[in-house]
């Protein structure tokens, strides 16, 4: 019984016990990834994550956050958007360098320039 084991002060068995997980802190599904508080090793397997989910969700445009640095994140995202089947194009924003819009292909694979 928990009550009785030692460690276990008996006052605390009768506190209901709730999960802290999308109760407290609900996900809202977002178009927007922000890398910087992500190890570099970690980028491709969250953009695949991210690009499938907007995907699930509806959205078409997605925005990515790299940051500004060194350059080298904003490379390896780029190369993911290059390379990604689902995404049909993408570019830097024009006012901040640290940013990557992306548009992703419908769920049937067209996109907006698709024949």
């Amino acid at each position: 019984m928990l009550g009785q084991f030692p460690y276990y002060p008996s006052h605390l068995t009768s506190v209901p016990r709730t999960r802290m997980i999308d109760d407290i802190f609900p996900h809202q599904p977002s178009d927007v990834l922000d890398l910087h508080n992500f190890r570099f090793e970690e980028f491709n397997s969250l953009l695949d994550e991210f690009i499938w989910s907007c995907r699930q969700q509806g959205f078409r445009s997605i925005t990515i956050i790299h940051g500004k640095g060194t350059g080298a994140a904003r490379e390896l995202v780029h190369q993911k958007l290059r390379d990604h089947p689902d995404v049909r194009s993408f570019h830097l924003d024009g006012e901040n360098w640290g940013k990557t819009f992306g548009v992703l292909s419908d769920l049937d694979g067209s996109g907006p320039d698709a024949n």
